[in-house]
Order: C-alpha cells, then sequence, then structure tokens
C-alpha cells in the first residue's frame, strides 16, 4: 500500500514559469462511499477476481457512516454515490444510509447487481433516491446467469419494473435508472437487444463498458482494441431516438485523450473502514490485463477518517499534486506506448518513466475505456 500523510498549510505547485496555490476554499464535489466489500454475485468477470492479496470483507458501521455524512456537509459535498467494491444492497442498513443521506441533503447514485431492488423498490422511491444504476450484462436469462453467478434475471426485472409502475403512478421522475453493461465477447451481440431492454424497464442511459481482464488468460474475451465497433455504435445512437434511451459508449481507442472522472468531478473514495483513496482503482491491490499487459495495483491512501477530517485529508499536500498531475494530465501514455512490453515501469504504479509517484499513466478509467461509477 501506497500511503500519504503530509499535511501542509498552504499547498504551492511550480509548473514551468508558473506558482500555482490551492485555493483554501477547494472542498470535493462528489464521493463514492464503499458500504461494504460483501457480495453475493460471483460474476466471471468481477475485477475481485485480479485481487492480489485478500480484500478485508466488511461493512461500514453506522458511526462511520453517519461520521463521512457530517464530514460531508461540513465541507461542502452535494453528491454521494454508494459504489464500490462490493454490493451496497447486501448491507443490512442500506435504506437507513439512503435515508440519512437524502436527510443531509445529497444527491444520491445507488449503484447494484439489483438482485434485492424488488425488495427494496417502495421504500427508495419514498425515499426519493435520485439516481440507481444497475448492472445486467444480458436480456437473455441464460446468458445473464453464466456472466453473473449467483444472479436472476427475472428477479432484477421485477425490481425495476416495480420502480417504473412507481414513477409512473406518481408522476416521478426519480429515481433515474442507468443501466450498465459490461461488453465482452460473451455478449456483444445482444447489445441491441439489451437498448430494447433497457427502454422496456424505462431506463435513462444504457452505459456500455468495455471488460478489463483479470488475467491473461481471460483477455480472450476482451474487445479493447480487436474490433471495430464504430458501425454499431453509430446504429445504436439512431436507434437511441426511438427507444428514449441514452447509450454512452466505451472509448475503444486506447491512445484516447486521458480524463479522470474522478478529478473532472473533485471526488474521493471512502472505503468501508474510513479511509480515503483518491478513486475506485486505486482503492484495493488488484490486477488488470490490458493488451496482453499484466500490471499489479497497489492500494493508494492519503488519509483515515478514524484520526484525521476529510477536510485535511483533502487539503493533504500530497494528494492536492497527485490531482493536480492527473487534472493536467502529466503522465506518460502507458497503455498505448510502443516499450509496453519491455518496461518494468509499467508494471506497477508504484512509478512511471517521468518520475511520478504514483502514476496514473495506464489507468482503463481514465482513458474511457472502462465505465467508472461516478
Amino acid at each position: 500500500m501506497l500511503c500519504y500523510q503530509n499535511l501542509a498549510d498552504m499547498v504551492k505547485i511550480s509548473f514551468d514559469e508558473w506558482l500555482i496555490e490551492l485555493d483554501e476554499k477547494s472542498h470535493p464535489r462528489s464521493m463514492m462511499v464503499e458500504v461494504t466489500t460483501r457480495c453475493n454475485f460471483s460474476c466471471i468477470h468481477c475485477f475481485r477476481f485480479s485481487l492480489h492479496g485478500r480484500l478485508r470483507l466488511g461493512d461500514m458501521s453506522r458511526a462511520m457512516y453517519r461520521r463521512v455524512l457530517d464530514e460531508a456537509s461540513r465541507i461542502g459535498v452535494k453528491k454521494l454515490i454508494i459504489s464500490g467494491w462490493g454490493e451496497p444492497m447486501v448491507h443490512p442498513d442500506i435504506l437507513w444510509m439512503v435515508e440519512e443521506a437524502k436527510s443531509n441533503r445529497l444527491e444520491v447514485n445507488l449503484n447494484t447487481n439489483g438482485y434485492l431492488i424488488g425488495d427494496y423498490a417502495d421504500t427508495l422511491w419514498k425515499l426519493k433516491l435520485d439516481e440507481l444504476t444497475v448492472s445486467i450484462d444480458s436480456p437473455d436469462p441464460l446468458l445473464y446467469e453464466r456472466i453473473r453467478s449467483g444472479g436472476d434475471l427475472e428477479s432484477v426485472s421485477k425490481g425495476l419494473e416495480r420502480i417504473k409502475q412507481l414513477k409512473i403512478e406518481n408522476l416521478s421522475a426519480k429515481p433515474r435508472v442507468n443501466i450498465h453493461f459490461t461488453l465482452s465477447a460473451l455478449n456483444s451481440h445482444l447489445v441491441e437487444s439489451m437498448l430494447d431492454y433497457a427502454s422496456h424497464i424505462g431506463a435513462c442511459n444504457l452505459i456500455i463498458s468495455n471488460y478489463i481482464a483479470t488475467s491473461r488468460e481471460d483477455e480472450v474475451f476482451s474487445l479493447i482494441g480487436r474490433l471495430d465497433y464504430r458501425e454499431l455504435f453509430l446504429k445504436l445512437g439512431r436507434l437511441a431516438f426511438s427507444a428514449n434511451v441514452n447509450v454512452i459508449k466505451p472509448c475503444m481507442d486506447i491512445s484516447a485523450h486521458a480524463r479522470c472522472p474522478f478529478m473532472e468531478s473533485r471526488a474521493l473514495y471512502v472505503r468501508w473502514d474510513g479511509t480515503i483513496a483518491p478513486c475506485i482503482n486505486y482503492a484495493h491491490p488488484w490486477t488488470p490485463t490490458v493488451k496482453g499487459i499484466r500490471r499489479w495495483i497497489e492500494s493508494v491512501t492519503f488519509g483515515d477518517l478514524q484520526i484525521g477530517s476529510l477536510r485535511s485529508i483533502w487539503m493533504d499536500e500530497n494528494y492536492a499534486r497527485l490531482r493536480f498531475k492527473v487534472k493536467t494530465w502529466r503522465f506518460p501514455s502507458c497503455l498505448d506506448c510502443n516499450l509496453g512490453n519491455y518496461c518494468s515501469y509499467t508494471l506497477t504504479n508504484e512509478s512511471d518513466c517521468w518520475g511520478n509517484t504514483p502514476t496514473c499513466s495506464h489507468c482503463p478509467y481514465a482513458r474511457g475505456i472502462t465505465y467508472c461509477p461516478l
């Protein structure tokens, strides 16, 4: 684990001929909160299978969650995304968590595999949940169960149909529903059918994300850089008008300009134990594989809410410097570098050939090839 904790009174960054000072009023606008690392599914593409070391299983306590909300309200956070490396709806206090966040006037987005939506649909609507993002990788029940082991598409669909019914009966626009579809060689032929499914359950967005392999052997299922989906995506764009569903497409070109969703949203990641990470990619140690290169990613943290305030962590000098570098993208481009197969720097996130420590030079989320759940 790479840890940084060096609070400075005022952060100043030298950039060429300029001296840039962090605004003392700087604060996060959004935060992703990992309320649990437990999950009721065992999806074949889950990045939990690429962990090195053991993922500590646990649920965020009520006391820690209250601390998170108090800190968020105090410094001006506006949006809470309940997501992370576990399934939020298996947390026994998930409805209380949504209610507490809404009572703190936060916009709340709940990311889920959807299995328990049917049990909680009426309450989530009454609590005025703002957004519901559900991961569904096939409209075909048999393939769905193959990809999402432990899941049942019928149960998910019934829950979503109940949400749709409540919205229609009460002339309500919320919660906005998004369908997250992980594109792979297993389900690429069903993308158009997935758009029909999204339209049927009243989704606002169909979010298509590339599968990130968890090993070199599994990369056979990844479509990154292998096929040209331009025609399919153009067709989906046309079909989206009649389906009344917006289609958010992944970037299939790994040489695209990098843009970090966390930094653009001024967001941070709160792990279930109160530790702060800069993003979901660096929340836990894992080993993604892209274009045959398996990378050893260590978790990166900048503080702990059990011993420090959210403001002090956000204003930490090393954390602020990382945000500046990512915002201005002061990193090499590892994913399309022609030396990638020979370079030792690219094998970890510890440092890169430009001297950055840590480095974000090979982040799949920043390139838009996979969906960041912000």
